[in-house]
């Protein structure tokens, strides 16, 4: 297997522990995610209605199993485990459309009659498309890992992975840029907080905000462009971009909660450089990948 293939593996299985560990904080600790939320919720309002109680003591034991998933991707992956957290990941994001968490995309725009309401349908499906890299990442991980083809030839990304990776890069960015363009609050702190500890540079809101709209702008291009074509300064990019944007947490909300905000975005960036070292191996046809075996 070639130094790269073996790269790209440990990669996402750093990735994937690092997202695990943020996220069996967040969810056994902290105590402060959607799914909690859902859990006691009424249903009334999206949720179970299975009362604090009971959902505190399960998102302990999510935590629970998130740590045990962390520690297993490094020593020694797990098809269950991993699993798991794919269906974590996936549950967390219907949680939150369910109560309506997150950022409210303003349709307005759209106009009035069927339109618009295509539009505030979709939004409120929203939670998906900004997850869809932490969804993708353990699945990538699951067919990377044990893949026949990366066995028998040292070929980690086969055109299925390769699209799963592109297409879930692309969501994210977009919801995010989606989110930097109509000025998202939490956003708009970070960029103006971040500034100004790193760079002891006092940025004015309405600089921000021009800022803002600037980054909202980029991000949707190379999401564009990443489904649109192989570049692989495009996936540079957005690897660095994702890694800068989730250290950038470390600054805005100092190290105790920073940590955690950052490990559980991990996949912005992993994803993104996953594929600039996939995309620096010589390619290999689809009908001799086909010929050899699935990608399971």
């Amino acid at each position: 297997m070639s130094d790269d293939n073996k790269t790209i593996d440990w990669l996402l299985r750093c990735g994937v522990a690092l997202q695990c560990a943020g996220y069996a904080w967040l969810v056994g600790v902290v105590l402060e995610t959607p799914l909690l939320a859902w859990l006691w919720e009424p249903a009334d309002v999206g949720g179970l209605g299975l009362g604090e109680a009971r959902g505190m003591a399960i998102v302990r034991v999510v935590g629970v199993l998130l740590t045990l998933a962390a520690v297993s991707t490094i020593m020694r992956p797990s098809r269950v485990l991993l699993g798991l957290v794919f269906l974590f990941q996936l549950l967390l994001a219907y949680a939150a459309w369910q109560t309506y968490d997150g950022f409210p995309l303003d349709v307005a725009w759209l106009g009035g009659g069927q339109l618009r309401a295509w539009g505030e349908t979709a939004v409120r499906l929203f939670p998906f498309a900004a997850g869809a890299a932490r969804i993708a990442a353990p699945l990538v991980l699951l067919l990377v890992h044990w893949s026949k083809i990366r066995k028998l030839m040292g070929i980690a990304i086969t055109p299925t992975v390769e699209w799963l990776l592109r297409v879930s890069i692309a969501l994210t960015f977009a919801a995010h840029g989606l989110e930097a363009m109509q000025q998202r609050g939490s956003f708009l702190d970070m960029l103006i907080v971040t500034a100004h500890r790193l760079f002891d540079v006092r940025l004015e809101e309405s600089t921000a905000q021009t800022m803002l709209l600037i980054i909202g702008v980029i991000d949707l291009v190379v999401a564009v462009l990443i489904v649109a074509r192989r570049w692989r300064p495009v996936v540079g990019y957005m690897a660095a971009w994702g890694l800068i944007t989730a250290a950038a947490r470390f600054f805005a909300l100092g190290v105790d909660r920073g940590w955690y905000e950052f490990a559980i975005r991990s996949a912005h960036w992993v994803l993104p450089l996953v594929l600039v070292l996939a995309w620096r191996l010589v390619p290999v046809p689809d009908a001799l990948l086909r010929s050899i075996g699935s990608d399971d």
